[in-house]
């Protein structure tokens, strides 16, 4: 299965395991499929649509863990039985399963083929936290945002005449939210790629018009990317 960093779509070898222990239900964008500090015995599994993971912070700011179009969602901390530790939203119109844990133990021991599936799609989400952790470490806020946006179009990008384009259309304020920092930021950071035909943006769209440059970029000794353009 592919490891993506940002984006995780997830394995669609399980479908045919949790479909058997559940039905699918339609939910409608904006729906909570469970909020932060809940206990649940229970946890997702995403057919088709969209579903942001968020973290919120006690003063109010929000931070996105992954965007999922694919997978499990919610279930590390339903199977240990301790409280979630993010918020899952429906960010488009979505086909979930939801599967009972005290159901699917039972099941799964009768069937030890769906194991190594499952073991995989938790690994998955575990190297994409441990991605976002070093990034987190290791780079500053300005080389985040742009190891981000290299992350993303590696996962959900595709080549077009302006350049490698993340198709999700992502206001400042979203992108803001995935990288942790501020719209401001974000917004003083693209200023400074566009200044530098790093990337592009048009109608929420962003474009990456030298990838090689922002990945120098990212692994350089320079610290803002707003003095890139300085000296030039």
């Amino acid at each position: 299965m592919e490891s993506n960093h940002y984006w995780l779509k997830g394995s669609h070898s399980l479908q045919e395991l949790f479909q058997g222990i559940g039905k699918p239900v339609q939910y409608k964008s904006g729906d909570r499929l469970f909020t932060q500090g809940d206990m649940t015995d229970y946890f997702y599994y995403l057919i088709d649509g969209a579903v942001k993971v968020v973290v919120n912070w006690e003063n109010g700011s929000e931070k996105t863990v992954m965007n999922q179009e694919g997978g499990m969602l919610g279930v590390v901390t339903a199977i240990n039985r301790i409280p979630q530790f993010t918020t899952a939203i429906v960010t488009k119109p979505s086909t979930l399963i939801k599967v009972d844990v005290p159901t699917l133990i039972p099941y799964l021991s009768n069937k030890p083929e769906w194991i190594l599936s499952f073991c995989q799609e938790m690994g998955a989400k575990v190297h994409l936290l441990t991605v976002q952790l070093s990034t987190m470490t290791f780079l500053t806020v300005e080389k985040r945002i742009c190891y981000t946006l290299l992350m993303l179009s590696r996962d959900i990008g595709s080549d077009t005449s302006q350049g490698l384009k993340i198709p999700a259309r992502m206001t400042d304020q979203e992108l803001a939210n995935l990288v942790g920092t501020s719209r401001a930021t974000i917004s003083k950071v693209m200023s400074s790629l566009k200044k530098n035909n790093l990337v592009t943006k048009i109608k929420n769209h962003i474009y990456i018009v030298d990838k090689e440059g922002l990945r120098n970029f990212v692994f350089s000794n320079d610290s803002m990317t707003w003095n890139l353009s300085e000296g030039n």
